[in-house]
Parts: structure tokens; sequence; C-alpha cells
């Protein structure tokens, strides 16, 4: 065992291999054990410079304070705004009423009609009143209603156009006035000769008296 591996002559002044070489020059005898040691150191130092570059990648994707400090930061800004930010139950009334714009939308065809309506409108505008029409038909309307007659004073018209019809009977007509002017002037007629008569005859009687 005393030309065995002399640990203590081990320096890792460069890299891993070194040790390999170091022992190679030391060992002396015992060549078979010295192969299955050097397996077993190369098999070490492979595991061991895998394992300095898988922890060369973490640390080379691990966060710094700094890091941390700037995601912290921004997550306290996130938590700040999540109080106004929009729920699954906003998105849902949101949908529904772009659903309820979308069903009363105008559509093109919608939209041609209206032009065509809007034309034809527009044809008839000369022959449309204006507004100055407008206040000269209420001004004309407002005389005419000052001079109309209410439903009272019709009412009041009414009956005394029913008290006349029930009188109409007893009014004479035409013919009553044509033989009532008849019955007059014979009346006349005879009251003017019977008072021809009567001076006749007291003139007659006045001569006698006085001869």
């Amino acid at each position: 065992m005393s030309e065995a591996i002399q640990l203590d002559d081990y320096v890792d002044e460069t890299n891993d291999s070194y040790t390999s070489r170091a022992l190679a020059r030391k060992s002396g005898g015992n060549g078979g054990a010295m192969d299955d040691v050097l397996k077993r150191l190369g098999a070490v130092e492979s595991s061991v410079s895998e394992l300095r570059i898988q922890v060369g990648g973490i640390a080379a994707t691990m966060a710094t304070n700094d890091g941390v400090n700037k995601l912290q930061v921004q997550v306290s800004g996130t938590a700040a705004t999540i109080p106004y930010l929009a729920t699954k139950d906003d998105l849902k009334e949101l949908q529904a009423q772009v659903g309820g714009i979308a069903a009363t939308m105008v559509t093109k065809d919608d939209l041609n009609k209206l032009q065509i309506q809007v034309s034809g409108i527009a044809a008839t505008i000369p022959y449309l009143a204006t507004k100055d029409d407008l206040k000269e038909l209420q001004a004309q309307v407002s005389g005419i209603a000052a001079t109309m007659a209410t439903k009272d004073e019709l009412n009041k018209l009414q009956a005394q156009v029913s008290g006349t019809a029930a009188a109409i009977p007893y009014l004479a007509t035409k013919a009553d006035l044509s033989a009532m002017e008849t019955t007059i002037i014979k009346w006349i007629i005879a009251t003017v000769l019977t008072s021809v008569g009567l001076a006749g005859g007291l003139a007659f009687s006045i001569a006698r008296f006085v001869h």
C-alpha cells in the first residue's frame, strides 16, 4: 500500500485532469488497481465537470436581488390594479350588450332603403309648409276659433230653433197672408163706399132741411 496513490500530492492547479496525471506518475506498480482507480477518478471528473456545467447554467438563470426587487414592484403594481380589472361576469355582461347592439344595428340594405325614403322626402320639401306658413295658419285658426260658437251657445240656439219649429204650425202661410190681404182690401172698399153713401145721404138730408 506504500506504493499506492498518495493523495497528499494532489493539487488542482489547472483542471481535473492534473490529478490523473499526478497519480499515474506516482503509482509505480499495481497497474490493474491503478487503472481501476483512474477509471473511477475519470468518472468522478466527468461527473464533476457535468455538475459544474449544470451549476453554471443554474447560476446564469437565477434571479438577482435587483431582479427580485423589480419583480416585487411589478407584482405590487399589478395587485393594485386588480380591483379595477374586469371579471368573467363583467365580460359576459359586455358580450350580452355587444350582442344586443349588433342585433339593433342597421345593415347596408336598411341604409339604402332609408336613403331612398330620404330622397323622396327631399323631393317633396319644396311643397311642404314652412314655419312661417304654419304661423299664418295658426293665426287664421285662432281668428276662426274666436268667432265660432261654443257648445253652450249651440245648445241655446238649438232650443230656440226647437221653439220656433213648435210654433210653425200656428204661423200664417203665404196663402193665408194673400187671403187676409184680399179680405182687408174688400173691407176697406166697403168701408169707403159706406162712408161715401152715408156722406151723400147726410148731405141730401141737410140740403132738404135747409130748403
